[in-house]
């Protein structure tokens, strides 16, 4: 049973009994320190986790002091630079290279996503790091390279990012999952696949009945979710206020 120590906010989870078996149990879960710990005021979204794995995820390596989780990084020189340095923190046991359109990818990456996925997997499978790459979206890529080949990176994760905006509809939600994780698995049969569930995507607030309708959908198709609470920034200009009320109901 996996206990997750929450790194630079200092909460340990005491043990619990084993939560009963519900369709999202025995995941792969994934979320910022902050969103873990708003979401570990809940007792019952902490039985879930239990059932699985939880890694808190770190965009700023400062703030780690040891304790476990996962390195996220929009830059892949930020990594490598850091591998290449020997200044991987002590506590860190994967990156998440998140290359998806957006201002703090370089725009030399964003042209040629699986090379770069490809040299993060390969310099963090050197470190002892497991990795995880965003699917490469077809719109990403010229028409003639529009084939699975091209589209799953070679990382031991593959998150489905753009799946986020579709949660209000699980049938819509699960489409689009079901669609990527096929593509996946017949590149790399048995390549875990995380999916990305935000609360706040932009639009009309989402609700918790609809979060949990979403998660539900999928949980025979991926090994994981990646709990996404974003908040207006550089990389989401049209996101409402975080509420991470929503996600909590619905893990709950």
């Amino acid at each position: 049973m996996a206990v997750a120590t929450i790194g630079a906010l200092g909460v340990g989870l005491p043990a619990v009994a084993q939560a009963q078996t519900g369709p999202p149990a025995g995941k792969q879960w994934f979320a910022a320190t902050n969103v873990v710990h708003d979401l570990a005021t809940s007792p019952n979204v902490m039985r879930l986790f239990r059932t699985g794995t939880l890694d808190a995820m770190y965009r700023n390596p400062k703030t780690i002091d040891g304790q476990p989780g996962v390195l996220v990084v929009n830059d892949a020189n930020v990594f490598l630079s850091m591998a290449s340095s020997n200044s991987i923190p002590v506590g860190i046991r994967g990156v998440v290279y998140d290359n998806q359109r957006s201002p703090l990818t370089p725009a030399v990456q964003q042209a040629n996503p699986m090379h770069y996925d490809s040299e993060v997997a390969q310099v963090a499978s050197a470190h002892g790091l497991f990795s995880m790459c965003d699917f490469i979206e077809p719109s990403r890529l010229p028409r003639s390279n529009r084939a699975a080949a091209y589209e799953v990176p070679p990382c031991s994760m593959v998150g489905l990012n753009a799946v986020q905006q579709s949660e209000r509809s699980a049938f819509a939600y699960a489409k689009v999952v079901k669609r990527d994780a096929q593509i996946v698995h017949s590149v790399f049969p048995g390549r875990p696949v995380i999916a990305g569930i935000s609360s706040n995507p932009r639009g009309p607030k989402v609700t918790s009945s609809e979060l949990q309708q979403a998660i539900s959908a999928v949980a025979n198709e991926v090994q994981g979710y990646w709990l996404n609470v974003p908040e207006p920034s550089v990389s989401c200009p049209r996101c409402n206020v975080p509420d991470p009320t929503p996600l909590a109901q619905a893990l709950s």
